[in-house]
């Protein structure tokens, strides 16, 4: 069973040291498109929503 990369801070060691590691580019992606995020905006998911009904 992998380690858990617990307070490891870059992916080099995780890697090297054989942690576990899990992927979340595609849940962060699929934020983005929901929330219309395309320049690291930092909105809250609420006022997204409600600047989206005002336009």
């Amino acid at each position: 069973m992998k380690k858990l990369p617990v307070g490891i801070q870059t992916f080099s060691e995780i890697i090297n040291q054989d942690y576990l590691y899990i992927d979340k580019m595609g849940i962060a992606l699929s934020l983005i498109e929901r929330f219309n995020c395309n320049h690291g905006c930092r909105q809250h998911p609420q006022q997204a929503q409600q600047q989206s009904q005002v336009q």
